[in-house]
């Protein structure tokens, strides 16, 4: 956790760990969701902002289900949902 955000650098990343083009490929945000496998109602949102995957504040580590290339995630402006392989 730094600054109070959870980080996840992503092992699907390459080079120094971090990928500025992390973004939504219909309408460039960087801020996304992800859902609970186990409740679709339960959510997760992570930006991009710095290049990695940093959950909102307040968001319990233990809480976080695991985030993979075929995780399906939902961009938190857009229409857009895809794998997260798909903004890498």
């Amino acid at each position: 956790m730094v600054n109070g955000t959870t980080t996840l650098f992503s092992p699907l990343s390459r080079g120094s760990g971090k990928d500025a083009n992390m973004e939504c490929p219909l309408c460039k945000c960087k801020k996304f969701y992800l859902k609970n496998p186990d409740d679709e109602y339960e959510t997760y949102g992570f930006d991009c902002e710095s290049g990695d995957v940093c959950f909102d504040p307040g968001i319990d580590d233990d809480d976080v289900p695991d985030l993979t290339g075929d995780s399906h995630i939902y961009c938190d402006t857009c229409t857009w949902s895809g794998k997260y392989d798909a903004i890498k």
